[in-house]
Formats: C-alpha cells, sequence, structure tokens
C-alpha cells in the first residue's frame, strides 16, 4: 500500500485480485486488473466490491499480459507502479531456463511502461528460482530494457508457508519492490 498512493497502478496477473485490493486500500488514483481468466476476473470484482471499495477507480482487464504489455509499450501508456504476480513459470528444472525468460521478458517489459521513478513491485512462485537468481534476472531485465533499477525492499513469504529442511524448494514466494529510473 505504501508504493501507491495517488498513483496509477497496473495489476498483472491479478487472479482473484489481492494486490489490486490493497492498492485500492491505499488510495491509488487507478487500478487496472489484468487477468487471462474470466472467471478469475469476476471474483476479483466481486471481492473489490465486498470490500467496500470504490470500483470506479478499477479495471478489471481480460487479456494475455505478455501480449497486453507490448500493446502499452507500444502505444506509450505508462504507468506509476506496475505489480508482476505470475503463476509458477517453472514446474520442473528442465523447465527453470524457459522459466528464467518468461521472468525476464515481463519485467523488461514493465520496466519500459513505467513512467521515470515508478515502482516495480515484482514476484515469483517457483520454487526451483532462489532469490539470487530472480534479481539477476531482474537486473538483466532492466539493462535490455535500458533502465536503472534500485531494489528497495525484498519480499519473502510469511511464517504460515515454513520451511522444511528435506525440502528447499518450499521456499517459493519471493519478490522485489524496485525504483525504476
Amino acid at each position: 500500500m505504501k508504493y501507491v498512493n495517488g498513483k496509477r497502478v497496473l495489476n498483472c496477473f491479478c487472479y482473484t485480485g489481492g494486490f489490486g485490493l490493497y492498492s485500492l486500500k491505499g488510495n491509488a488514483a487507478e487500478v487496472i486488473n489484468v487477468d487471462v481468466s474470466q472467471p478469475a476476473l469476476d471474483i476479483a470484482k466481486s471481492n473489490a466490491e465486498m470490500n467496500g471499495f470504490d470500483t470506479s477507480k478499477a479495471q478489471f482487464v481480460n487479456a494475455d499480459v505478455f501480449k497486453l504489455l507490448r500493446e502499452y509499450r507500444d502505444s506509450g501508456e505508462l504507468f506509476d507502479v506496475v505489480i508482476m504476480d505470475p503463476p509458477k513459470f517453472a514446474e520442473s528444472k528442465s523447465q527453470l531456463t524457459g522459466a528464467c525468460r518468461g521472468y525476464k521478458d515481463i519485467n523488461m517489459l514493465a520496466m519500459q511502461i513505467l513512467k521515470p521513478g515508478g515502482m516495480l513491485l515484482t514476484y515469483s512462485c517457483s520454487g526451483l528460482m532462489d532469490n539470487s537468481l530472480f534479481q539477476k534476472i531482474i537486473a538483466d531485465a532492466a539493462l535490455d530494457a535500458h533502465r536503472d533499477v534500485q531494489f528497495i525492499e525484498r519480499f519473502e513469504q510469511a511464517a504460515d508457508h515454513p520451511l522444511d529442511s528435506a525440502y528447499p524448494e518450499g521456499f517459493y514466494l519471493k519478490g522485489f519492490a524496485c525504483y525504476v529510473k
């Protein structure tokens, strides 16, 4: 919430709208929630209504995020804050390279549609991707986007997601708040 006050927010892969709800609660000027699933978007809108938020400040867009980001970039559409919370891109070690490409692509596109001084809030729930690799991917995406990034805050899963020593992949929720120049 601390990053969205008065801001125009793009919430990608919104699913049932959790980050969108917090953006509305944080007094965002506008929140565009995007997901490829219309049933998820319907739940996101219902969640906003049930929580008493002003849904005139929110849009619920059914679209492929990868395509929509390119459309926004090509049309010059800009945002103050972009939230990236995609589904797991890597189910197995053999999929990790492709997942890295996917994370790099969406983060590069997000940086390209951020106003200078904007915030990228980006997350990964792929257990096979560790924090340092995810941070490197974001840094590489910044290079490709010709933007400078400062990592402001690191996010990890809460205590209700404990780690088991026999299953290190259980540490799967991670994210960064990135200031994009």
